[in-house]
């Protein structure tokens, strides 16, 4: 699938379901990178940020595969980049300041992830006859939302754990809603995707709803859920020895690697 994204990354005339798994490609590797323990870098002839203006998907498959608007994955996909231009500037010798488009940036994207509300009418347009599904879509939506923002508190303010508490909290909640609902469903097997779990926890200081979510999620018997759950569980300990530290940080030192999907 990556062989096939390189090769037609500039290609703009694709059929429905070549152009749905460049997205999915493309989708993946963005989860990625949030988590790698390498960090990316610049090669030497960078230059000043320019946001970007296409959205990362036209197809609507983010939405109806993995529980994400367009417009998260596209806020999660900024905050990567803006993540890269700050770093970058952190590190130069000597230190300049940040550029004040690179600032200006920064606040835009958080007054827009501030900002966001699901659209209704997307749920129905995803799952037209299916109300159950209609309802899980939208939890899930508003938990890729929370982690979205917890992910660029973080990383791009330099917000505290107290700090996210609440979007936490808030977060743990609509995935615990999710699970309750496909609990009572007739032989439903569909596995969460976790991410939005993954970013919210690591950072969480009420732990026990997130050891209850994580636990119940075992249930659908897949081995990379127990590893993101071990690699959770290992951050809390860090943290508990380095409660200043920053989660990523953590798996970075320790060269973790992880993909929360």
């Amino acid at each position: 699938m990556l062989e096939l994204r390189k090769s037609r990354q500039h290609w703009q005339m694709m059929s429905l379901q070549t152009s749905r798994l460049t997205e999915m490609s493309s989708f993946m590797m963005l989860i990625a990178k949030t988590t790698s323990c390498h960090p990316a870098t610049f090669p030497h002839n960078h230059h000043s940020y320019e946001a970007p203006h296409r959205p990362l998907s036209q197809t609507r498959c983010y939405e109806f595969t993995y529980g994400v608007t367009a417009e998260i994955a596209y806020a999660i996909n900024k905050t990567l980049e803006l993540c890269k231009e700050i770093s970058f500037y952190d590190k130069l010798t000597p230190q300049r300041a940040i550029p004040e488009g690179i600032l200006e940036a920064c606040e835009s994207l958080g007054n827009q992830l501030l900002s966001w509300s699901l659209n209704d009418e997307l749920s129905k347009a995803i799952f037209p006859n299916d109300e159950t599904m209609q309802v899980v879509f939208s939890h899930h939506a508003h938990a890729w939302h929370l982690s979205a923002l917890i992910y660029y508190l973080q990383h791009i303010q330099g917000a505290s754990r107290s700090d996210i508490a609440e979007h936490v909290a808030n977060a743990a909640s609509y995935l615990h809603i999710v699970e309750d609902i496909k609990s009572g469903l007739p032989d439903n097997q569909m596995a969460p995707i976790t991410w939005p779990a993954f970013i919210a926890s690591c950072s969480a200081l009420d732990r026990e709803t997130w050891v209850l979510w994580w636990t119940r999620i075992q249930r659908y018997g897949i081995g990379t859920m127990k590893r993101q759950f071990d690699v959770v569980k290992e951050i809390w300990s860090a943290l508990d020895a380095e409660p200043d530290a920053n989660w990523l940080e953590i798996i970075r030192r320790r060269k973790i690697e992880v993909l929360a999907l």
